[in-house]
């Protein structure tokens, strides 16, 4: 829903048939995903959700991401099968770490006990980024040759000036 408040473009993953809205009061949202990203899925048409359909689904969430944040997740967790998938694809695994009394806390802290990284902003999952990744997400102003030199100038010495000058 964030993604979409902030008009950028929205991939879901369905664990049914791509005619199927599970569950039904996600209509508006499947509605607007459609006009402005995507719905995809293995299953075919009217293929409702069972047990297996979410782990299958979540096989296509972790090869097509660059990462898999755990937030919560139980020990038997879908959270935990798609940490695996994507560890298996060569895929960065980052958790946020939780109350240790909490059943959901588990999938986190056993995957930061394990070696995924722990986050605790959204600064620590930017850092992991690739480089071209993190260019297009915060592009750098670009300075003229003009401005770059008049940057340069300006820090140089009066003595220093001179001799650039002269060059």
């Amino acid at each position: 829903q964030g993604v979409l408040n902030a008009k950028s473009r929205t991939i879901a993953v369905l664990g049914t048939g791509i005619n199927l809205v599970t569950p039904p009061e996600n209509a508006k949202r499947f509605e607007q995903i459609a006009a402005s990203g995507a719905l995809i899925t293995q299953f075919p048409f009217n293929r409702p959700a069972d047990k297996q359909s979410f782990p299958i689904r979540n096989r296509i969430v972790a090869g097509m991401s660059l990462g898999t944040v755990v937030v919560q997740g139980a020990q038997y967790s879908g959270s935990l099968i798609t940490a695996r998938l994507a560890m298996e694809f060569g895929r960065e695994v980052y958790g946020v770490p939780g109350n240790v009394t909490v059943d959901v806390s588990f999938a986190p802290n056993q995957l930061i006990k394990q070696g995924a990284k722990l986050v605790t902003s959204w600064e620590d999952v930017v850092e992991e980024l690739p480089t071209a990744v993190r260019a297009e997400l915060f592009p750098v102003d670009t300075t003229s040759r003009e401005e770059r030199a008049s940057l340069f100038a300006e820090s140089l010495t009066p003595g220093e000036r001179k001799v650039f000058g002269l060059l």
